[in-house]
């Protein structure tokens, strides 16, 4: 029985992403009208209310390497905001895609997909947007409604009150966002690289970055903590572990409201 409902939930699952990418499409112009929308009310048992984000386990994931700051991982309806490394930011995306999560990629032009598969992104649960357009603010909305995981550009199309919207709808679906800049996040991770090696005079390839991360806000309890990561061939990993900073002189994480 269990087999036949998780079948169900996967067909709901694909079903919801495919129309909210469809109403995304129609933000931006792609179709002139949506299609009738058929009821996708579960059978009785599974558990699972359409427009709901259902899951065995109520956090989402993250890096290992980040575990050691928020071992919980992040809560339903978080906000973080990931500065200085597109590397870091996808591989908060991949982790938050456990338990058969979706994502959805918006407003990274320059993030390809061979970047977001290395990073461990599962390519089969994605839908990327590159540039959403002048309607910003309608298709975040339109995809909210269908994937668990949002992971948006700069988002300079978005207005204070749009950003209020998207707020509302991400804490009532339970997903989560992941943002180059989002004031007054839950989370901020600002990346700082260190040393990288690989390189020669004009020639080769990064093989391994060394990178140095301040992490603050809400959800460590408005704690600040300085790791070390290293990302190389096979992902994430801690280099140094985390230290609470103290009066070191360096500027201090804050909420922008």
């Amino acid at each position: 029985m269990g087999g036949v409902v998780n079948g169900v939930e996967k067909q709901q699952r694909i079903a919801r992403a495919r129309q909210a990418l469809l109403q995304a499409e129609t933000a931006v112009g792609l179709h002139q009208r949506l299609p009738v929308q058929q009821a996708t009310t579960p059978p009785q048992g599974t558990g699972e209310r359409h427009g709901s984000v259902r899951h065995d386990a109520e956090h989402f994931g993250l890096p290992a390497a980040l575990q050691q700051v928020l071992p919980a991982g992040l809560r339903p309806g978080s906000t973080v905001e990931v500065r200085g490394s597109n590397s870091l930011l996808l591989a908060m995306g991949a982790a938050a895609m456990a338990h058969e999560r979706w994502i959805a990629l918006v407003g990274l032009p320059h993030l390809g997909v061979p970047a977001a598969a290395e990073a461990g992104v599962a390519l089969q649960r994605t839908v990327v947007v590159p540039s959403p357009g002048a309607r910003a603010a309608e298709v975040v909305a339109a995809l909210i409604e269908g994937f668990d995981v949002l992971v948006l550009g700069a988002g300079r199309q978005l207005r204070d009150r749009d950003r209020r919207l998207v707020l509302a709808r991400l804490r009532s679906r339970g997903a989560v966002l992941l943002s180059t800049n989002w004031p007054g996040s839950d989370l901020q991770l600002v990346a700082h690289t260190q040393h990288t090696t690989g390189l020669g005079q004009g020639w080769g390839a990064v093989a391994e970055r060394r990178v140095e991360l301040l992490a603050g806000g809400r959800l460590l309890g408005g704690q600040e903590h300085r790791l070390v990561l290293r990302f190389d061939g096979a992902g994430l990993h801690d280099d140094g572990g985390a230290v609470s900073p103290g009066d070191e002189g360096r500027p201090r994480l804050r909420a922008v409201s």
